[in-house]
């Protein structure tokens, strides 16, 4: 029989974890547990106080104490690759967030941020935030960093857009002009990570050559395949997963017609991200003004001292 790691509920804030999950060797006695933050409040002050996780800034849940006294979740220590875990309930953040960059999902700068697997995409967010979102994370060998999927790329999903809409595509210009959707494609890609730590994210079912993928679907996750590649080799790897990958075929008014993937086209009733709503075009083709800020709220400029003031005063 398989033997389940017990339950602890933390006395102070309720937090329910394995024993195992949160690093402990041994079950504590039955008078009672308390999880590291609370037990760290409790030294310090006196009386316990929510404490929020330093990696995606949200209280509560199970936390425990980073090598450097912060306390962080479980979870978030375990999916971020740039989380360093030096022993058992020692955890520690090693890449902050990028201060140019918020989470696309909660608008934070604070925290540490995990980017999307998935090429062109440069989703970034907090673990938890993703989750929340419907991302997902696929688990990897040891020492090899989770792969990340976001919200618009996780799992196969509805295109939601029909045949002869208007939508806003990527033209070759680089901004988001106004088209026609000509034709709707789909097409299961598969996830292979190789020995030498590469990963192809659009294999083709037809390139696994010990599994029918054909007839009998997607092979086991983690399962070892073998690949067929240009080379006439085969290369083996590891399945990770697979994924929908939808092209649009778009007609711009000046005639230009391109096959985009789904994350460069959005229908009008679509809420756009910041990054893109930034580069619509209007309709000279030319990018949109940035909104002037208001009047009266501009920091009025300050004089240099170092050149104004007289030097033989």
């Amino acid at each position: 029989m398989r033997h389940v790691a017990p339950l602890l509920v933390c006395r102070v804030c309720q937090a329910c974890v394995h024993a195992r999950c949160y690093g402990l060797p041994d079950v504590p006695a039955e008078h009672g547990w308390t999880c590291s933050p609370c037990a760290q409040v409790q030294q310090q002050a006196g009386r316990a106080a929510p404490s929020s996780c330093a990696l995606c800034c949200l209280r509560g849940g199970a936390l425990t104490l980073g090598a450097d006294g912060r306390a962080v979740h479980l979870v978030c220590a375990a999916l971020l690759p740039a989380v360093v875990v030096t022993g058992p309930g020692e955890r520690t953040a090693t890449a902050p967030f990028d201060r140019h960059r918020r989470c696309d999902y909660c608008g934070q700068w604070r925290g540490v941020g995990v980017r999307c697997s998935q090429p062109e995409c440069d989703a970034l967010m907090h673990v938890t935030c993703c989750q929340a979102a419907g991302g997902r994370f696929c688990p990897q060998p040891a020492g090899l960093a989770p792969l990340v999927t976001c919200r618009e790329h996780a799992g196969p999903q509805e295109s939601g857009l029909t045949v002869g809409e208007v939508v806003w595509a990527r033209h070759r210009s680089g901004l988001y002009h106004r088209a026609l959707l000509a034709q709707l494609s789909s097409e299961i890609m598969y996830t292979i990570r190789f020995e030498d730590g590469s990963v192809s994210r659009d294999t083709s079912p037809q390139h696994i050559a010990n599994y029918n993928c054909t007839s009998d679907g997607a092979p086991p996750l983690n399962a070892r395949v073998h690949v067929h590649w240009t080379d006439d080799r085969l290369w083996p790897g590891v399945f990770c997963g697979e994924k929908t990958h939808v092209q649009c075929q778009v007609v711009f008014d000046d005639g230009c017609r391109l096959s985009l993937p789904r994350n460069r086209v959005f229908g009008l009733h679509e809420q756009l991200p910041k990054r893109i709503a930034n580069k619509l075009a209007d309709s000279l083709g030319q990018q949109a003004p940035r909104r002037a800020p208001a009047a009266g709220r501009r920091r009025a400029p300050k004089a240099n001292r170092r050149y104004t003031d007289s030097l033989f005063a």
